[in-house]
């Protein structure tokens, strides 16, 4: 879809109705989206349930309770339309990430393979970077396609927060781990 009809620069809601046209089509990938949110919420009540109180923080709170919401809005009123990029980008940064977490727990034979789990943060980073600024695109009106300006006001605002959330945590787990080896 965003290689066969996705204007990369500002993306209108995909309105066909057609059950096998591109709009139902994103509806469906989208509803898949949505569902995937309370997926990744598991790992806090696993993490509650295993007694592991220190991998919770208000990040991974606010993080998986606002994206179902998020997600909600997405599917029921904007599928298919310009801030879906941003649950793509997000939907490969999560297969990298349970990618880590799958290998991890393999035990210390692999984990000493896994030096790169700072990194996840940092494209967890660019990530908010990229669909921030994409937002802005249509906030500021550079393109006109449709898309409605509120949401990508919101859209911008939520990753806006995360990106300082996620620059605090990649802040508190590695640059002051570095200065205390120094």
């Amino acid at each position: 879809w965003f290689f066969s009809g996705y204007n990369w620069l500002c993306q209108d809601i995909d309105r066909d109705t057609d059950p096998n046209g591109s709009g139902m089509r994103m509806v469906r990938a989208c509803w898949l989206y949505f569902l995937g949110k309370f997926l990744e919420f598991t790992d806090t009540f696993f993490f509650l349930a295993r007694k592991k109180y220190n991998h919770v923080s208000w990040l991974q709170i606010i993080h998986h309770t606002t994206m179902p919401l998020y997600g909600y809005v997405m599917v029921r009123w904007l599928p298919g339309g310009h801030e879906t990029f941003g649950g793509t980008l997000n939907s490969l940064v999560h297969v990298f990430m349970y990618s880590y977490y799958f290998l991890a727990t393999f035990g210390p034979g692999v984990q000493k393979y896994l030096w790169w789990k700072k990194y996840l943060t940092v494209f967890q980073m660019v990530q908010f970077v990229v669909v921030f600024t994409r937002s802005l695109i249509v906030i500021f009106g550079v393109v006109e396609c449709g898309y409605p300006r509120y949401f990508s006001l919101i859209s911008a605002s939520i990753t806006f927060l995360f990106f300082l959330m996620f620059m605090h945590f990649y802040t508190q787990s590695y640059t002051k781990k570095t200065q205390k080896i120094n």
